[in-house]
């Protein structure tokens, strides 16, 4: 059981893992008043230590380069930047500037633009998604990677479906909504097809401010990308996670 089981916080859980894998904390008092500090370096220690990351290709650095620019007017220098080993199965690689990587909108009308020139249409459960969708886990310029495959894959473990809410309990790190629309809109300026045509992904890196859940697909009945709501403890067979990759 975790420690949050027995009305216990990250910090007494964090206290309780690092005694049994030999690591030793000094000063214990910022880390005691930070639960999201605690959780960052619980995962840390469960992955093994610290994350192992390595510089983006050429290739890479000046496919989003140009992805940016033509795409957002941005004039971006990826070339130092640092990226996730690659893993031993295919991924894709997700760039996300600093200048959107925390908002909606902007994203959602590239590619809505993008599905309307290619005779597809777009739905969202709320015209503004930056006035509700108001929490995202990451931000500033950086690199995650995801599997590549077209639809997500994760969310039932052992037989069971696992809501969103499990997903933060566990803390298993899952894509954000602007990482989602991103990964979405070049899938279909590379391969001209859709994302989650039979799930739909989501995006538990992402949070309303009442807790909710925003998921993305695309509706085939309709042809269009849908940008949907969910509540954190919805959990079925077509509810499914994108895992971030971060090392």
């Amino acid at each position: 059981m975790k420690a949050a089981e027995f009305g216990c916080g990250a910090a007494h859980e964090l206290a309780i893992t690092c005694a049994k894998t030999g690591w030793e904390l000094i000063d214990f008092t910022t880390l005691a008043q930070s639960e999201s500090l605690c959780q960052t370096v619980l995962g840390v220690i469960r992955n093994g230590g610290f994350p192992k990351r390595m510089r983006i290709s050429s290739e890479e650095a000046q496919w989003w380069q140009k992805y940016y620019l033509d795409n957002y007017s941005i004039a971006a220098d990826f070339s130092e930047l640092q990226v996730p080993t690659p893993a031993d199965y295919p991924t894709r690689l997700i760039v996300m500037h600093e200048a959107i990587a925390d908002k909606c909108n902007p994203i959602a009308t590239v590619y809505k633009k993008r599905c309307a020139g290619k005779g597809f249409g777009w739905w969202q459960y709320n015209e503004d998604l930056d006035s509700v969708v108001t929490f995202h886990a990451r931000s500033d310029t950086y690199a995650i990677r995801v599997r590549d495959t077209q639809e997500a894959e994760f969310g039932n473990v052992n037989g069971e479906n696992l809501s969103s809410q499990q997903i933060c309990d566990r803390i298993i790190v899952t894509t954000t909504l602007p990482e989602r629309l991103i990964d979405g809109d070049t899938y279909l300026l590379k391969t001209g097809k859709h994302l989650d045509q039979k799930v739909i992904t989501l995006c538990a890196g992402s949070r309303t401010a009442s807790g909710g859940v925003p998921g993305v697909y695309f509706g085939s009945r309709y042809r269009r990308v849908g940008v949907s709501g969910w509540l954190p403890l919805n959990a079925c067979d077509s509810l499914r996670f994108r895992l971030a990759m971060l090392t």
